[in-house]
């Protein structure tokens, strides 16, 4: 399960990078970041040093601000856009810093919690599957032997 967690991980951080680059694909990062309640991978320094943000003097997506509607995944509404890349900013160099504007946790532990329930969830379908078939086959090497 360990290299797994690498893998997702390796994988996130490349698509949160490769995302940027692609802004056709930065609707499918920003529904994630709404829909999780978070921001980046591991938090709102993944977007450090990034052209697409720093060159329109923003900090963070707008989908990264906490938001007055966390219900409204196709237009979220920050409570305050300005406090946010504030302390967007601010957290570049103070990572300690507590934050009321901006999502300071990344997307990382949500979607490896989702990860880990989807297996379980495989695993026991797997299981009761091979249960049943296990029983089907015991009834009938049963009848076979009865005949």
């Amino acid at each position: 399960m360990v290299f797994y967690t690498c893998r997702i991980e390796y994988h996130m951080n490349e698509r949160l990078k490769w995302t940027l680059d692609y802004s056709e694909f930065k609707p499918h990062w920003d529904t994630v970041q709404v829909e999780k309640v978070c921001c980046g991978v591991h938090g709102p320094d993944d977007y450090i040093n990034t052209t697409t943000y720093n060159a329109s003097g923003k900090y963070v997506p707008e989908t990264c601000c906490v938001s007055t509607n966390d219900q409204e995944i196709d237009h979220p509404q920050a409570k305050n856009e300005t406090l946010c890349q504030e302390q967007a900013k601010q957290l570049q160099t103070d990572s300690t810093l507590i934050t009321t504007f901006v999502k300071s946790e990344g997307c990382y532990d949500p979607i490896l919690k989702d990860f880990r329930s989807y297996i379980k969830t495989l695993y026991m379908v797997a299981f009761v599957s091979g249960g049943v078939e296990g029983f089907s086959l015991l009834i009938l090497c049963c009848v076979i032997a009865c005949i």
